[in-house]
């Protein structure tokens, strides 16, 4: 006997020649090469390491805890960058009353202190209407920016805080420039200083 006839009879195309191969899948031959060469080409990740890096790529092990850090980072971010958008709402449409009657607000406060009346209602009004409105649109502008770090997977928490102090600092000014504006604190002022 020859080795031939000592070898079993192929059940699964082991012996199949390329061509027989791309024939049976109904395919050419290019098609299939092309096919093997994907199988075999490295991933995206392996050609995208560092000339300086060693040619071995890091443990599989290794790279299902990266991804877990990076999506816990990610959510933690996100969670953080909603509840502070929550909390600057809040804040905004909690504060309406009180800017629309920032003007009895003074005049309590000018009571309280016992300066002569407050006497500027309508510049009052103004400026409570004007905080309102800047405000809203802060917020409006912070929540457009928030999303569009989040869609882009960058970080955005800091974005509402940045906003949150931003109106703080203009509601703070307005409410000043309201106090300002009135003869009785002007009076006050002047009273003090010839004092001193």
């Amino acid at each position: 006997m020859t080795a031939a006839a000592d070898r079993p009879r192929p059940e699964y195309g082991e012996y199949a020649t390329p061509e027989q191969v791309a024939k049976a899948r109904g395919m050419t031959l290019e098609e299939y090469e092309r096919h093997l060469a994907s199988l075999t080409r490295p991933r995206v990740e392996e050609q995208a390491t560092d000339a300086t890096a060693p040619a071995a790529a890091a443990p599989a092990v290794e790279r299902p805890a990266a991804v877990s850090t990076a999506a816990r980072k990610g959510a933690g971010n996100r969670m953080a960058t909603t509840m502070l958008l929550a909390f600057g709402l809040a804040c905004t449409l909690l504060s309406i009353p009180s800017l629309l009657g920032l003007g009895d607000g003074l005049a309590t406060a000018f009571a309280a202190q016992g300066l002569d009346a407050y006497t500027s209602f309508t510049a009052a009004r103004t400026f409570g209407i004007i905080a309102i409105v800047a405000q809203l649109l802060l917020w409006v502008l912070t929540l457009w920016l928030s999303v569009t770090a989040l869609r882009r997977g960058r970080a955005s928490w800091w974005i509402p805080l940045v906003a949150g102090v931003l109106a703080v600092l203009l509601v703070s000014a307005l409410w000043l420039a309201a106090i300002i504006v009135d003869p009785a604190f002007m009076r006050y002022v002047e009273s003090v200083s010839l004092q001193a």
